[in-house]
């Protein structure tokens, strides 16, 4: 399984600040905080939310392999809506007639925990096939599908034949359309917004 053919259409490679902006608290370190039972509780719950992710199949991104083909998706965490406002009024100030679409691929890539694809006539759901990982769900990396996942990441850039190897060009190479990519980001946040009953839920499972 080494000949990978990733159709998308190439919407160009995005100019202005740079995709991680650098942020005036980054170097802070936390401060120290006694340890007591309340805070081995917040660490509990925080792991909890850890764990949770979803995988979002992405739209007319049809993956050959062997001529058989590949259903395309990427998995996420709950987004981090700091960082989200931060990257939203940063691309802004660039003043950039796409700023909104950077800023958008920029979201996604930074919660983007894995790039893969799946059988197109694989029966089983997708959470547990891509959870699993039982052989169904294949790296998108260069001759090498059973190596871990990409993200959007220069071994994604090369299968897509992506010229700039940055995370928010290859974000938006992967996704054919702007509708396409807003529409991924809106899904997201959407199931966001439901993380912390679920991460609630996992805290008090025995």
């Amino acid at each position: 399984m080494s000949e990978v053919n990733v159709h998308t259409v190439d919407e160009g490679s995005s100019d202005g600040p740079s995709e991680e902006p650098a942020l005036p608290w980054a170097e802070d370190k936390p401060a120290e905080m006694p340890d007591t039972p309340l805070m081995g509780l917040a660490a509990k719950l925080q792991a909890v939310r850890a764990d949770l992710f979803i995988d979002l199949q992405v739209p007319r991104a049809i993956t050959e392999m062997l001529d058989h083909p590949f259903k395309t998706f990427v998995r996420y965490t709950p987004i981090d809506s700091g960082y989200m406002a931060k990257t939203m009024e940063t691309w802004q100030k660039s003043k950039r007639d796409d700023w909104r679409t950077v800023a958008n691929a920029q979201v996604l890539a930074h919660h983007c925990t894995g790039v893969f694809v799946i059988d197109s006539a694989a029966e089983m759901p997708i959470d547990y096939v891509a959870a699993r990982g039982d052989g169904l769900a294949f790296s998108l990396k260069p001759d090498d599908p059973d190596a871990p996942w990409t993200r959007f990441d220069p071994d994604l850039a090369l299968t897509l034949g992506e010229s700039v190897p940055e995370a928010v060009a290859v974000c938006r190479r992967l996704y054919r359309t702007t509708g396409d990519l807003d529409m991924a980001l809106t899904a997201l946040i959407d199931w966001s917004a439901q993380t912390p009953e679920e991460a609630a839920r996992g805290f008090k499972r025995p």
